[in-house]
């Protein structure tokens, strides 16, 4: 696989210019994804008017460096909070990214930003703390902003045991019924 890796950067590369000539534009969201974020930054500096524009997807810069893991780029999005909350056209916000590709940082970083949004539900009804079923880290992160009887565990813990994400289940369980301590 890593040596796949030059090939599809160079792709990446390539596709980016061929739709930023097709266009007649710079395609800023294609360079999120490829560029590093210090060159990514500069982009947008150079380009202010465009910070807020979306992608065919509804995503805003900030859900894709959600996406992707990019703490540089997020740290530097955060400050202007108004596509922290803001949904795609699947209705996630950028901690669904987060918390659906395993970007520890960035769920911590969004979250620290704004708690309440780990309650936030896209089209599918499904908050987060859905999407964090899939790897326990991440649902530890998310645990401890809440209290152990709140409502959503239930549903939390059915969804886990119905996609077979036995040890986010576990530490559902656990979580909601703790040991008692002497």
């Amino acid at each position: 696989m890593t040596k796949f890796k030059p090939f599809l950067f160079a792709l990446c590369i390539c596709l980016s210019k061929n739709l930023s000539a097709s266009s007649g534009d710079l395609n800023l969201h294609w360079e999120c994804f490829i560029q590093p974020a210090e060159s990514f930054i500069a982009l947008l500096e150079q380009h202010p008017s465009r910070r807020t524009d979306l992608n065919r997807w509804g995503q805003s810069f900030l859900h894709i460096a959600c996406t992707h893991g990019n703490k540089a780029l997020i740290e530097y999005l955060l400050p202007d909070t108004t596509h922290l909350r803001a949904a795609d056209n699947q209705g996630k916000i950028p901690l669904h990214h987060a918390c659906a590709h395993y970007n520890e940082d960035s769920v911590r970083l969004l979250i620290e930003k704004d708690p309440e949004s780990i309650f936030v539900e896209d089209e599918d009804g499904l908050t987060p703390f859905h999407l964090a079923t899939q790897r326990v880290q991440i649902l530890k992160i998310l645990l401890e902003k809440i209290d152990n009887n709140h409502d959503l565990i239930p549903r939390l813990i059915d969804y886990a045991s119905s996609n077979n994400y036995n040890e986010s289940r576990r530490a559902l369980e656990f979580f909601q019924n703790p040991l008692p301590t002497n």
